[in-house]
């Protein structure tokens, strides 16, 4: 399982770097899977078999690789690397990170276990995200694309994991753990080259992994294995959310951490059909702030931030296009959205729905009461030392807004019976959010860290 986490972690981050030389081992990683998920779907849309895919995304991995050896070969950087190994400055950062590497290896452990211990049974993850997953592999063509109103992006990668674990559909399952990790290491990375802070951001990373390694939900399954898409939304949603905060909040304007954070943000509704409301609420919100506090740096850069805005429409509409395509061409038309919701339900005994929704609200946050501690508690301090409302106190106050307005609005709205749909649901609809909440815990931390420094 090791190995073949390794050769995924390989895959994605030499397909990265083919297409976006530039950017750091972790991004390019990032990048890489998405890429991946696009050459898959488009692919499996011109009815290319999955071993033909896999050859073409391992022939670009070796060309990566042709590059990276050509673009260095004159720098002899890998001799400069083991004379630094006799620095005792880069034996003391070596030393660092092997403590974190240790960290996540335990955790992986964990995980590990869980997957023998609690095989998949039944559930959307295996009806739906596995069974999409193994449709990419064996192609057995359009017209029996599988649950079409889901999107596409988990399962895709989960397809790749399933290859090479060689069909062992329960190990594979490792692909989620593998989303986790990475973009877990991300952030923190990012905040570690931002503010330099190792203490602080190494005991957070360890408090917020254990939350979302451990924490579990449809009975044993941990949200880190399940096999559901719940975890990867939260995670993308957090690396997303942190680059494109920190691409201006410090009075400078870093285009390729906003470029990464609208691809980030514009994949979420390839997750989950939900992730193209809230990556467009996160991003208008993060524009507005950017705007209200910045406003010549702003405009200094306005045509890049259109770009990149654009970009992110384009990635966000993407699986609607797919979902678009099959509806006219290969499949029977279904409306998914008519079928659970309606504007009739809004006025039917609205202050009953009201309350069932605050209590089951409640009953949410108290299930997620590690992180929602944590953020309450930061966001006191961060009141009592800035003294003013500063820009992450701004976007707390309009992503609850938000959140509150996104969970009320579906529940009001809900064909199904009420009570049912919260106790079944509410939980993984709120859980995204929670990513978020850990990327501000981090962000408060390091904002008065590197005030008070």
């Amino acid at each position: 399982m090791i190995l073949n986490c390794i050769i995924l972690f390989l895959i994605f981050f030499l397909v990265g770097k083919f297409f976006f030389g530039q950017f750091s081992i972790l991004e390019s990683t990032m990048l890489g899977m998405f890429s991946c998920y696009f050459f898959i779907i488009t692919f499996i849309l011109l009815n290319i078999r999955f071993e033909n895919i896999f050859f073409i995304i391992l022939l670009l991995s070796f060309f990566s690789i042709l590059r990276i050896v050509y673009r260095n070969y004159n720098n002899l950087k890998i001799f400069l690397l083991l004379r630094n190994f006799l620095n005792l400055k880069s034996i003391k950062i070596i030393l660092k990170y092997l403590f974190i590497f240790i960290i996540f290896f335990l955790f992986f452990i964990v995980i590990f276990y869980d997957i023998y211990r609690f095989p998949l049974e039944a559930g959307d993850a295996l009806a739906v995200w596995f069974h999409k997953a193994k449709f990419f592999i064996y192609a057995p063509g359009l017209d029996h694309f599988p649950a079409i109103n889901y999107p596409n992006f988990s399962s895709s990668l989960w397809s790749i994991s399933l290859y090479l674990f060689k069909d062992n559909f329960n190990l594979s399952r490792i692909i989620f753990t593998f989303i986790l990790f990475v973009n877990l290491m991300l952030v923190y990375y990012k905040f570690l080259r931002t503010y330099k802070n190792f203490l602080i951001n190494s005991l957070l990373l360890f408090f917020i992994l254990a939350f979302y390694s451990l924490s579990t939900f449809a009975g044993n399954y941990r949200y880190s294995n399940s096999g559901y898409a719940d975890i990867v939304i939260t995670v993308f949603l957090m690396s997303g959310f942190t680059y494109g905060f920190l691409s201006f909040a410090n009075g400078k304007f870093f285009l390729k951490d906003y470029f990464f954070s609208c691809f980030s943000l514009g994949m979420l509704s390839s997750i989950k059909n939900e992730g193209l409301i809230i990556s467009i609420a996160i991003i208008l919100i993060i524009n507005f702030i950017f705007l209200f506090n910045f406003f010549n740096l702003y405009k200094n850069n306005l045509k890049n931030i259109l770009f990149c805005n654009i970009f992110f429409l384009i990635i966000s509409f993407f699986p609607y296009i797919v979902y678009t395509y099959l509806r006219l061409y290969y499949v029977d038309k279904i409306n998914i959205f008519s079928e659970f919701f309606t504007l009739s339900n809004l006025t039917v005994n609205l202050w009953e729905k009201f309350l069932m929704i605050t209590k089951y609200f409640y009953l949410a946050l108290v299930q997620n009461r590690v992180i929602g501690t944590m953020i309450l508690i930061l966001v006191f301090l961060n009141i009592y030392y800035s003294k003013k409302f500063n820009i992450i106190l701004q976007f707390i106050f309009l992503t609850t807004i938000f959140c509150l307005v996104y969970i009320f609005t579906i529940y009001l709205l809900s064909k199904m019976p009420l009570e049912w749909h919260l106790q079944t649901s509410l939980s993984r609809i709120f859980f995204p959010f929670t990513g978020i909440m850990s990327s501000l815990c981090f962000l408060i931390l390091n904002y008065h860290y590197n005030k008070n420094k």
